[in-house]
């Protein structure tokens, strides 16, 4: 048996009071996950962003090489080379 002296606004007051700290808890606990998820995406844009200027770099380096390359061909070959026939240069040109 249980015994209320409390007036029933009195209970009807702590039971709203209690709900809507539950719902600021839970609006919380969701603002605070949408931000991790948005810090974790950031990292990863900062991350991919890197690989590309890596990627870039590395696609500079190749293609200074191929224009090198290219030259010496054209030189060693007397100009007849066209740019994407393959060409071998182990063997002396014809």
């Amino acid at each position: 048996m249980r015994i209320n002296l409390l007036p029933p606004e009195t209970y009807e007051r702590q039971r709203i009071r209690r709900r809507t700290a539950a719902v600021v808890a839970v609006g919380l606990i969701v603002l605070a996950a949408l931000g991790a998820f948005y810090f974790l995406q950031i990292l990863r844009l900062s991350q991919v962003e890197d690989d590309i200027q890596a990627q870039e770099a590395e696609n500079a380096q190749l293609q200074s090489q191929i224009n090198e390359l290219q030259e010496i061909d054209a030189l060693g070959l007397g100009g007849r080379v066209t740019a994407g026939e393959p060409v071998n240069l182990f063997t002396p040109a014809a």
